[in-house]
């Protein structure tokens, strides 16, 4: 999945098979695991889920499939599927544009022509209603990735760059004549299983440090590693912009809960996943179109909503779904809104407790003001310099517009603040005690039959707010990309699942139909999409046993990430 900066981007051709894994070693238990109101039953312990025996319902029936299979600890096993290989209609091409229509794609054939190429529409797939989403419109076929990017910038150079044409791979248009290869990974985690699954902030939760929130992030393997898991796979959204200076900032742009605490604001009407321990084994229950309500209220009386918890930038919204904003308060995926009456709070797990937020969104121009509160909810200072770090135990509270004017009329120094937090399921209060956590994703992929009509009812429309997001839905949902899912059996069985992709040669992706039937065929009865593209990412005992499409094969390189979703004993 991406985040705001990560487009769909094809990899390498990789020519070479996966490497088998040693797979070894133990972790410790995370300290923070205690039972959860969430769950009010120990899991049964009649086990009966088993990988299916039949093919995985990608590509054309009987294609080749060799699986792999790991004891990793008692009760999880881990599982490897790879199926099919390249098929000889599949090859490397240049994108001109994105058109919903050929009458749209006018100009650009038009100017091709002129520059000595001709164009060919490629269907786009279809929409949620069914009808046609668009072309690609499209110019060759090579064999490889450098003959097709060599076409693209000789294209670049002769318009002037009024074209900046790219490469993709046909392979990951999400066409059913593509014969693979795929790779999945299958963590299955017994309900018999001793132990602990929980979302873990980048850099936070028992390491007993601030987290990373709104700075560079941890990878699934660093956050493995630092907590000696058994495994981890990448958790929900999150979003990375560059401030002024160039620094990215990595903010959470879903819910996050952390030890039965919120640390980051549902983007409104996204589902979620919630994890707990119950006799000593983990459990997990998925909550459909989340919400949020926090509010700080003053000791004379006066409150005011909290719109975020640790966003890297003040006045953005990422991923949308939170009122007052602009253009509209429903969720839309991969998109920035802007609230420029933001009020949000910062915590240590903001850049480590370092600083809070130093950058706005560049489009406002108001007023802005900061207060810092202590443990014990007293304002200890004020001013309109944002960046201050939140006091040991406290927090830092900054505001824009109407919210810098609440801030200094109603907290002044020495007032009490009280804040308090809601997280909502279908608007039925979640209960949230220590050794709860949470995060939040999507779209909820079962039945897989209906994964369309709920993705745009969670914010994967092609519109949204009378803009054409047409290039977005072929690009996330119909295009094939690497995933990461989360789902569990009628057991009570959990199921980690993450495919690799990007990578013709290796690994094509899963469009999300195609992400909802693999779920569905592994039997799941609930699962969720959790961050994909180059966040997907699956580590078993240390090992990562996927493969990262940020860069090239020869040098794979793991994405830092805002969660992670991590196994313990």
């Amino acid at each position: 999945m991406k985040k705001l900066a990560d487009r769909y981007v094809v990899g390498e051709l990789v020519l070479a098979a996966a490497a088998a894994l040693i797979l070894s070693g133990c972790g410790d238990s995370i300290s923070d695991g205690s039972s959860s109101s969430l769950s009010t039953a120990a899991p049964s312990p009649a086990v009966s889920w088993q990988l299916p025996a039949g093919e995985l319902p990608l590509g054309p029936p009987g294609l080749q499939e060799a699986r792999t299979t790991t004891q990793v600890s008692p009760g999880v096993t881990y599982y490897q599927i790879a199926r099919g290989q390249a098929a000889s209609t599949d090859s490397w091409t240049v994108t001109v544009q994105f058109a919903k229509t050929q009458i749209a794609a006018a100009p650009a054939a038009a100017a091709m022509a002129a520059a000595g190429y001709q164009v060919r529409y490629d269907p786009a797939g279809t929409g949620p209603d069914g009808s046609p989403l668009g072309f690609n419109v499209s110019i060759g076929q090579y064999a490889t990735q450098a003959a097709a990017q060599a076409v693209a910038t000789a294209i670049a150079q002769q318009t002037s760059n009024a074209y900046k044409p790219t490469v993709r791979n046909t392979g990951l248009d999400g066409n059913a004549s593509s014969t693979g290869p795929w790779l999945v990974n299958v963590l299955a985690i017994s309900p018999t299983f001793k132990g602990n699954l929980q979302n873990i902030i980048a850099g936070g939760n028992a390491s007993g440090s601030g987290g990373m929130l709104g700075t560079g992030g941890e990878t699934p393997q660093a956050t493995a590693a630092r907590l000696g898991a058994i495994a981890a796979i990448n958790s929900g959204f999150w979003s990375t912009n560059a401030n002024p200076a160039g620094v990215q900032l990595k903010g959470a742009a879903s819910t996050i809960v952390s030890n039965g605490k919120l640390e980051g604001m549902a983007a409104n009407g996204e589902p979620g996943v919630s994890f707990a321990q119950v006799d000593g084994h983990p459990t997990v229950a998925f909550l459909p179109n989340l919400s949020t309500t926090v509010t700080v209220t003053s000791a004379n009386g006066t409150s005011t909503p909290i719109v975020a918890f640790n966003s890297s930038i003040l006045g953005q919204i990422f991923n949308c779904g939170s009122p007052d904003e602009t253009p509209a308060p429903e969720r839309a995926h991969d998109y920035t809104c802007t609230n420029y009456n933001d009020l949000v709070l910062y915590d240590s797990n903001f850049n480590g407790g370092l600083t809070s937020s130093t950058t706005v969104d560049p489009g406002y121009s108001g007023p802005t003001y900061e207060v810092l509160v202590s443990s014990n909810g007293q304002v200890l200072s004020g001013s309109a310099m944002l960046g201050a770090p939140p006091p040991n135990g406290g927090y830092a509270l900054q505001g824009l517009g109407t919210s810098a004017a609440w801030l200094q009329q109603n907290a002044p120094v020495g007032t009490a603040l009280t804040v308090a937090s809601q997280v909502q399921s279908n608007n039925a209060p979640v209960t949230l005690s220590p050794g709860v956590s949470l995060t939040a994703a999507g779209p909820t992929l079962l039945p897989a039959a209906t994964v369309q009509e709920r993705a745009v009812t969670e914010g994967w429309s092609p519109d949204y707010a009378g803009v054409d997001r047409s290039s977005f839905y072929w690009g996330w949902f119909n295009a094939r990309n690497p995933r990461t899912m989360i789902g569990t059996a009628a057991d009570g069985t959990i199921l980690l699942v993450e495919t690799d992709g990007r990578q013709p040669g290796l690994a094509l992706g899963t469009t999300i139909q195609e992400t909802a039937n693999v779920m569905e065929w592994l039997e799941a009865s609930k699962a969720i999409n959790l961050d994909g593209g180059g966040s997907s990412a699956m580590i078993v005992n240390g090992a990562d046993v996927g493969h990262p499409s940020d860069s090239a094969p020869a040098n794979p390189t793991q994405r830092a990430v805002a969660s992670s979703i991590v196994l313990t004993r």
